[in-house]
């Protein structure tokens, strides 16, 4: 007898492969972040920990109305976080990867907790909304107060000072409805100029053609 696991398929591949599309396309890539986010809050609600948080593991793929949508992967390494000094082996072990890891899990004896997940979680959205690379504790100033605050946050050296998946969740859906109505605003003031250029442009002819 053989073990297999069936996992969904994701057409689009992982995140790692499609960075520069998601730093052209800052809506999408903040709806893509959300979802993660609620995917990771929801590892974490249920007591588990994922200690692998990259793009790589990160998957996409599209649905019926060919919008994106992405997928939490790669649960290898996922294991409930110690609970007395007896089960710390496992949280103590298999990290993560290199870059992506946080900076305490360096220190000797260091056991993974939900603020390393997150740490990861930071480094990844910095990538995808940059297409590079941060280190931790990084000033972020280049992507709006409300974000910058959030992803500087997250990458905090310090793990007491990251916020819980759930914040993140809660304001990553809010900086996304946020942008969402500011590119209405000026797809309605783009179009409201253009009339106005059209009625402009109208008027001058009608005017001719009485001279």
């Amino acid at each position: 007898m053989y073990a297999f696991l069936v996992t969904e398929y994701c057409n689009l591949g992982n995140v790692r492969s499609r960075l520069w599309e998601l730093k052209i396309n800052r809506t999408r890539t903040l709806l893509l972040l959300w979802q993660a986010a609620n995917a990771l809050a929801d590892v974490h609600r249920r007591g588990m920990l994922h200690r692998d948080i990259k793009p790589d593991n990160l998957l996409l793929k599209t649905d019926s109305q060919n919008n994106w949508t992405l997928k939490l992967g790669d649960p290898g390494l996922a294991c409930f976080p110690a609970r007395s000094v007896f089960d710390f082996g496992a949280t103590r072990t298999a990290r993560g990867t290199e870059f992506y890891i946080a900076p305490e899990m360096y220190l000797p004896g260091a056991v993974f907790t939900a603020a390393a997940d997150t740490f990861s979680f930071g480094i990844t959205a910095c990538e995808m909304l940059t297409n590079e690379r941060i280190a931790a504790g990084f000033t972020i100033n280049n992507l709006g107060e409300r974000l910058n605050r959030l992803l500087s946050q997250m990458i905090s050296p310090n793990p007491w000072e990251r916020p819980k998946m759930k914040f993140v969740m809660n304001e990553l859906a809010t900086i996304y409805q946020s942008e969402i109505k500011e590119a209405q605003l000026r797809a309605e003031i783009g179009g409201a100029v253009v009339l106005l250029g059209l009625v402009g442009f109208g008027g001058y002819f009608l005017l001719k053609s009485f001279d």
